[in-house]
């Protein structure tokens, strides 16, 4: 049987919000920089255990606050199960909020605001926000593009051209989760009984076109780091063919049919696929 304080932990969405700190490190500082300044070891890491920490956290009180709808659910879960009370759940979160604060202060006091104010956001999420459909949308997306942003405030000693690609970065992923969040609930209509969702208020064509909204939002903007000299050209190639699948997803989504999630999945994945490349040839 595994052990209910790892399985609650999700350790694996902990490992992929370090990645996502590291990637936004990357893009932000660039690899030359980084290698040479030696923020590997003091900053980029810790700050990367920062969000491990903290999603685990996320994590623990998930199943805290859907502990009842997990009996139908997922029954297997550690408290559902019987094999961890709330109690030890709520305990496990605050336990690692506290030290994912204290190693964020250790960081620099920009990622110590940020990490404060996620602990903050991940409390108000199961609390009050995850079944009102859209500002729960909001929130999500906010919370994983904040990860890069992280990342770029771990490195925030090169210089502000480090936030500054890293905003940049973050802003796309908002967009483009944000639609995707929204496509989600349509597809999940039928499911979502017990949550308030964007399609659930004003049907899906509507809400359809909002999503769709966000999606070209994102592909407008894809440019711009590119505009404005943060990254150079092989960035703004690699990243036109996330914006072409970001349009098909647009397209499917207005088009009343299936699939638009997976479409606006890859698309996120070429534009960090972008954006690594631009940070790569940036520092060589």
């Amino acid at each position: 049987m595994r052990n209910p304080y790892m399985e609650i932990l999700r350790p694996l969405n902990s490992s992929m919000a370090f990645l996502g700190v590291l990637v936004g490190a990357l893009i932000g500082a660039t690899i030359g920089s980084i290698g040479n300044s030696g923020l590997w070891l003091y900053s980029i890491i810790p700050a990367g255990i920062v969000a491990g920490l903290y999603t685990g956290a996320g994590n623990a009180l998930n199943d805290v606050y859907d502990s009842e709808v997990d009996k139908q659910n997922h029954p297997q879960r550690p408290i559902p199960s019987g094999r961890m009370s709330k109690k030890s759940a709520k305990g496990l979160a605050i336990g690692l909020f506290i030290l994912g604060a204290a190693l964020a202060s250790m960081v620099n006091p920009v990622c110590l605001l940020i990490a404060l104010f996620n602990g903050l956001m991940l409390v108000l999420y199961e609390t009050h926000l995850k079944r009102q459909g859209l500002p729960g949308n909001i929130t999500i997306s906010y919370l994983a593009a904040s990860l890069f942003l992280f990342g770029g405030a771990a490195t925030i000693e090169l210089g502000m051209d480090a936030m500054a690609r890293t905003l940049m970065l973050a802003m796309l992923a908002f967009l483009a989760t944000l639609g995707r969040e929204i496509v989600k609930d349509i597809e999940d209509l039928k499911g979502d009984f017990d949550r308030v969702t964007l399609p659930r208020k004003i049907g899906v064509k509507r809400a359809g076109f909002i999503a769709a909204c966000f999606f070209l939002m994102a592909v407008c903007l894809s440019p711009l780091p590119y505009i404005l000299g943060l990254l150079p050209l092989p960035y703004l190639l690699v990243v036109l063919g996330s914006d072409s699948i970001f349009i098909y997803a647009s397209i499917i989504i207005l088009s009343d049919k299936r699939g638009s999630a997976t479409a606006a999945k890859f698309a996120m994945l070429l534009a960090l696929i972008a954006f690594i490349v631009g940070g790569i040839w940036t520092g060589s």
